[in-house]
Protein backbone atom coordinates (compact mmCIF):
# COMPACT_ATOMS: atom_id res chain seq x y z
CA UNK A 1 0.00 0.00 0.00
CA UNK A 2 1.22 3.40 -1.16
CA UNK A 3 2.69 5.62 1.82
CA UNK A 4 -0.14 7.58 1.96
CA UNK A 5 1.23 11.59 1.42
CA UNK A 6 4.68 10.19 0.58
CA UNK A 7 6.69 12.17 -2.45
CA UNK A 8 10.10 10.78 -3.62
CA UNK A 9 11.67 13.77 -4.88
CA UNK A 10 15.19 12.95 -7.55
CA UNK A 11 17.10 16.21 -7.89
CA UNK A 12 20.62 15.55 -8.02
CA UNK A 13 21.17 19.73 -7.22
CA UNK A 14 21.26 20.06 -3.75
CA UNK A 15 19.73 23.91 -3.64
CA UNK A 16 17.38 22.98 -5.74
CA UNK A 17 15.76 19.95 -4.35
CA UNK A 18 16.03 21.29 -0.78
CA UNK A 19 14.10 23.61 -2.21
CA UNK A 20 11.27 21.65 -3.70
CA UNK A 21 11.34 19.43 -0.72
CA UNK A 22 10.69 22.31 1.50
CA UNK A 23 7.77 23.61 -0.10
CA UNK A 24 6.20 20.28 -0.34
CA UNK A 25 6.79 19.83 3.52
CA UNK A 26 5.37 22.80 4.03
CA UNK A 27 2.19 22.27 2.19
CA UNK A 28 1.85 18.91 3.86
CA UNK A 29 3.17 16.57 2.16
CA UNK A 30 6.11 14.03 3.54
CA UNK A 31 9.37 13.96 1.09
CA UNK A 32 12.02 11.63 0.63
CA UNK A 33 14.96 12.79 -1.46
CA UNK A 34 17.49 11.56 -3.65
CA UNK A 35 20.41 13.23 -5.03
CA UNK A 36 20.78 10.21 -7.91
CA UNK A 37 19.97 6.98 -9.44
CA UNK A 38 21.00 4.91 -7.14
CA UNK A 39 19.48 6.84 -4.60
CA UNK A 40 16.16 6.62 -5.57
CA UNK A 41 16.06 2.73 -6.35
CA UNK A 42 16.49 2.39 -3.04
CA UNK A 43 14.15 4.91 -1.83
CA UNK A 44 11.58 2.61 -3.95
CA UNK A 45 12.77 -0.08 -3.06
CA UNK A 46 11.99 0.30 0.86
CA UNK A 47 9.03 2.98 0.78
CA UNK A 48 5.77 3.12 -1.45
CA UNK A 49 5.61 6.95 -2.91
CA UNK A 50 2.85 8.24 -4.20
CA UNK A 51 4.24 10.53 -6.61
CA UNK A 52 7.68 10.09 -8.22
CA UNK A 53 9.18 13.79 -9.12
CA UNK A 54 12.06 12.72 -11.21
CA UNK A 55 14.33 14.99 -12.60
CA UNK A 56 16.13 13.73 -15.77
CA UNK A 57 18.17 15.66 -18.37
CA UNK A 58 18.24 14.81 -21.45
CA UNK A 59 14.79 13.43 -22.19
CA UNK A 60 15.71 10.33 -24.44
CA UNK A 61 18.32 7.87 -24.49
CA UNK A 62 18.86 5.52 -21.06
CA UNK A 63 16.05 8.35 -19.75
CA UNK A 64 13.36 5.32 -20.53
CA UNK A 65 14.90 2.67 -19.29
CA UNK A 66 15.83 4.83 -15.79
CA UNK A 67 12.24 4.50 -15.93
CA UNK A 68 11.49 1.42 -16.48
CA UNK A 69 13.68 0.65 -13.56
CA UNK A 70 11.86 2.93 -11.13
CA UNK A 71 8.69 1.66 -12.00
CA UNK A 72 9.92 -2.14 -11.61
CA UNK A 73 10.68 -1.22 -7.81
CA UNK A 74 7.27 0.73 -6.94
CA UNK A 75 3.80 0.24 -7.63
CA UNK A 76 2.75 -0.41 -11.49
CA UNK A 77 0.52 3.16 -11.33
CA UNK A 78 2.90 5.21 -9.39
CA UNK A 79 2.54 8.70 -11.13
CA UNK A 80 6.17 9.85 -12.39
CA UNK A 81 6.72 13.66 -13.37
CA UNK A 82 9.37 14.73 -15.16
CA UNK A 83 11.73 18.04 -14.16
CA UNK A 84 13.54 18.80 -17.22
CA UNK A 85 15.03 21.98 -18.71
CA UNK A 86 13.97 20.44 -22.39
CA UNK A 87 11.15 22.05 -24.20
CA UNK A 88 8.05 22.17 -22.68
CA UNK A 89 5.88 19.04 -23.15
CA UNK A 90 8.96 16.84 -22.95
CA UNK A 91 7.72 13.34 -21.51
CA UNK A 92 8.42 10.23 -21.92
CA UNK A 93 6.44 6.93 -22.24
CA UNK A 94 5.22 6.29 -18.59
CA UNK A 95 5.58 9.41 -17.27
CA UNK A 96 2.13 11.82 -16.04
CA UNK A 97 3.49 15.06 -16.45
CA UNK A 98 6.48 16.91 -17.22
CA UNK A 99 7.42 20.50 -15.26
CA UNK A 100 10.03 22.80 -17.33
CA UNK A 101 12.72 24.29 -15.20
CA UNK A 102 12.89 26.79 -14.05
CA UNK A 103 9.46 26.21 -12.90
CA UNK A 104 7.88 28.19 -9.80
CA UNK A 105 6.44 26.83 -6.51
CA UNK A 106 2.60 27.42 -8.07
CA UNK A 107 3.51 25.45 -10.97
CA UNK A 108 4.93 22.75 -8.82
CA UNK A 109 2.70 22.28 -6.06
CA UNK A 110 -0.26 22.51 -8.78
CA UNK A 111 1.17 19.87 -10.64
CA UNK A 112 1.66 17.68 -7.23
CA UNK A 113 -1.71 18.48 -6.33
CA UNK A 114 -3.07 16.33 -9.26
CA UNK A 115 -1.48 12.93 -8.21
CA UNK A 116 -1.41 13.29 -4.29
CA UNK A 117 -3.33 15.00 -1.56
CA UNK A 118 -1.29 16.59 1.42
CA UNK A 119 -1.22 13.97 4.55
CA UNK A 120 -3.61 15.12 7.34
CA UNK A 121 -1.49 14.64 10.44
CA UNK A 122 0.96 16.93 8.89
CA UNK A 123 1.08 20.41 9.57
Amino acid sequence: MPDIGTILVLEPDLALRSFIAEALEEAGYLVLTASDRVSMYLSLAAHEPELLLYAIDPIGGRATAWLDTARALAQPSLPIVLMTTEAAGATLPGSAACLVKPFDLDELLSCVAQFVKPCEHVT
